[in-house]
């Protein structure tokens, strides 16, 4: 169930008119006690039945296609690498989205440079190094290295057989991507009669991991000597380190994995999704003369944001209880934060969330919508922990005035039957 349909129903056009307010109702709608058992249950083994033959399929029908990219052009020549969700276990609800890499060594074909940005305007958008790359390599240079890959694989399409009759490409096949190209198909199984399946293709060069790019000690795999680098559209390089992510997030122990997943179930119950029925569309959407999403925080965010939450936790050998989860997840958003100068405490303004690996090398993102998640979070877990806290101060008392009238007659009767009046009022009137 995406929401509480009670609290749904109490909701009006009117509603719908401040992004602000519209998130923090939906919120609201959200039932947070039920969201960890609905994260889990929603979260797929792609290692288990057709999700299983989904992935191998897909696989199999990259491995047909980059086998003709390579006959055409030997610059793609390198291995598949999994990588996002798919890899690192945190799928949710089916197997529709694989990014695959395409790892092409290149230590001896190519020479990288990593210096200070010194375009101001660059700068402020958070890119601190400039990453160059030197190479004779005619293929290497420019873009094309991203260009010349859809050509490669929109000649390749046109003659290659896949080897699973349930997997076929679909219109619109193949599209350009910022760093790559986009394959669209369509599996059709028993578990899952029709089922579109988007496929993010990305050639990156593996390279000696530079000097100057910062290599985090506490999330770091300690035998991690190389790094990728990916080419976009405008000709400029980039790193690319989500293999090491998936690597990372693979490991998660079951209490890290439930506070990732109950913080990408929260972002899904938020976020509208092109599939979605129009009526759940209009529910998440905000209006002022034209309908807009709801700003809230990019997966790219909330993924810095859990690693950076997730390398406190090991520096400090922290615990996470099941019982504080919620508590987790508000300081997961916390981090998409910053105070208000000469504010309140509890006033805060979306921040640049930086990703965890090679932050300088890549513009940051803003954090929309974190401190009203944030605020939400924080007052819920405060409020179950004011109730506990509170009900266990007042039956204490209550035992302590028994026992005292049990031993010293009816001096403490009156105030025994305080407490009983205050445990009432709390219990029932709050």
């Amino acid at each position: 169930m995406r929401y509480n349909d009670n609290m749904r129903k109490e909701m009006t056009p009117l509603d719908h008119h401040e992004a602000d307010y519209l998130l923090h109702q939906l919120l609201c709608t959200i039932d947070l006690k039920k969201l960890p058992k609905e994260a889990k249950r929603a979260n797929i083994d792609l290692n288990m039945n057709e999700a299983e033959q989904v992935k191998k399929a897909v696989q199999q029908a990259v491995g047909i296609i980059l086998g003709r990219v390579v006959a055409f052009d030997d610059t793609y020549k390198g291995r598949l690498e999994l990588v996002g969700s798919a890899q690192d276990g945190s799928k949710l609800f089916a197997p529709d989205e694989f990014d695959i890499n395409i790892v092409i060594p290149a230590a001896d074909r190519v020479t990288v440079s990593v210096h200070q940005e010194l375009d101001e305007s660059v700068r402020y958008q958070g890119h601190v190094l400039k990453i160059t790359v030197e190479t004779n390599n005619p293929h290497l240079q420019g873009n094309r290295l991203m260009g010349d890959l859809f050509g490669a694989v929109k000649q390749a399409l046109t003659d290659s057989v896949l080897d699973d009759k349930r997997l076929s490409v679909v219109p619109p096949s193949l599209t350009r991507t910022q760093v790559g190209v986009a394959l669209a198909m369509a599996w059709q199984g028993m578990e899952y009669p029709l089922l579109l399946v988007g496929v993010d293709l990305v050639p990156v060069l593996e390279v000696p991991w530079h000097e100057v790019i910062v290599k985090p000690d506490a999330l770091t795999p300690p035998d991690t000597n190389v790094m990728h680098i990916s080419n976009t559209a405008d000709g400029s390089w980039r790193c690319s380190f989500a293999l090491i992510e998936a690597e990372v997030l693979r490991q998660l122990s079951p209490e890290e994995r439930r506070i990732q997943l109950s913080c990408k179930m929260l972002l899904y119950f938020l976020k509208v999704e092109p599939w979605m029925p129009k009526e759940i569309k209009s529910f998440c959407t905000w209006w002022t003369g034209r309908s807009f999403n709801l700003p809230v925080p990019t997966g790219f965010c909330l993924k810095s944001s859990f690693f950076r939450l997730l390398a406190f936790k090991r520096n400090t050998g922290t615990q996470w209880l099941e019982e504080d989860t919620i508590f987790w997840m508000a300081f997961a958003f916390r981090t998409m934060c910053q105070q208000i100068a000469n504010k309140a405490e509890a006033d805060l303004s979306p921040r640049k969330v930086f990703a965890y690996f090679g932050g300088d090398c890549e513009g940051p993102k803003i954090g929309h919508g974190a401190p009203i998640i944030t605020h939400y979070l924080f007052k819920r877990e405060l409020k179950k922990r004011l109730t506990i806290s509170t009900l266990m101060r007042y039956l204490n008392c209550l035992m302590a005035s028994v026992w005292k009238y049990l031993n010293n007659g009816f001096f403490f009767l009156n105030s025994a039957l305080e407490v009983l009046h205050k445990l009432h009022d709390y219990i029932f009137c709050t």
